[in-house]
């Protein structure tokens, strides 16, 4: 076989509780249990059995086929896994969640949990989030649901808008400066002409990073998909944009023009299983 083949071939390791374990194969398999351990690998990792109380970490994609729960997995790759409790799930490509996500953290470029049931948390992707559904969470808030900057940082937000603001005050002071100066056109006046114009970029720059960094952009046209229940007071988010669900929906998509949160019936999916039909 070529190199393709080797890359898929599985080098068994076990990870021993309370460890911190690293692993430069191309692809780990995990037989056991992983818990209160810290797993640092070079390549991809397959877990067999639950992930507890740990952190997992791969230069490449991971696959969980057991729980997961009151874990932080971070993946350069991809992230399939069935659940995730208390957990944070981090993924440089999708996330994809097979049955369910309690009180958790999901941040991908997209997430795909078309069959999964999702308990209050975030779910944070680039472009795409498709679920199943959504439920209120006894004694927490109701699920966000956020496309660019996480809902969380949107409600910090405040702080960035000051900056923002003091940084745009800034300008305009040097910009009445610079005007002046240029006004008077006096010899000595060219070398701090010269370094206010260096500022005045610098701040400019500045300025152009702090708002790429409080509206991150996604490549596609932002879409959030939920296939059954929304609950009422669901926090969709998409790029700055926030809308509260006022009461209950069902089968809907998000999307944003910029301006305002949209929102369209989806059609009826073919093959619903009996039991997601509202009872």
């Amino acid at each position: 076989g070529g190199t393709g083949e080797e890359s898929r071939v599985e080098y068994e390791e076990e990870v021993r509780p309370g460890s911190v374990h690293f692993s430069e194969v191309p692809r780990l398999h995990v037989p056991s249990r992983i818990e209160g351990a810290t797993l640092i690998a070079e390549g991809d990792v397959v877990c067999s059995s639950d992930v507890y109380h740990s952190h997992v970490l791969a230069a490449g994609d991971i696959i969980i086929k057991g729980w997961c729960s009151h874990a932080i997995v971070v993946a350069l790759g991809s992230v399939e896994l069935p659940s995730a409790i208390y957990s944070h799930i981090l993924a440089s490509m999708e996330i994809r969640l097979g049955k369910e996500a309690r009180f958790s953290t999901l941040q991908a470029r997209g997430i795909a949990a078309e069959n999964a049931i999702v308990f209050g948390g975030q779910l944070v992707a680039a472009d795409r989030i498709v679920v199943r559904q959504l439920r209120w969470a006894f004694g927490d808030h109701g699920a966000v649901l956020s496309i660019g900057t996480p809902y969380l940082q949107q409600l910090e937000q405040q702080y960035w808008r000051t900056q923002l603001q003091e940084l745009r005050e800034r300008l305009q002071e040097l910009q009445r400066t610079l005007g002046q100066l240029l006004q008077q056109r006096r010899s000595h006046g060219s070398e701090q002409v010269r370094q206010l114009q260096q500022e005045y970029w610098q701040l400019y720059e500045q300025l152009q990073q702090l708002e790429q960094r409080s509206y991150g952009l996604g490549t596609r046209k932002p879409v959030i998909e939920v296939r059954e229940n929304v609950p009422s007071d669901t926090i969709v988010a998409i790029h700055g944009v926030v809308y509260r669900v006022p009461s209950e929906l069902i089968a809907v998509r998000f999307s944003s023009d910029g301006m305002r949160i949209a929102l369209e019936s989806l059609p009826e999916v073919s093959g619903t299983p009996p039991d997601a039909e509202a009872t």
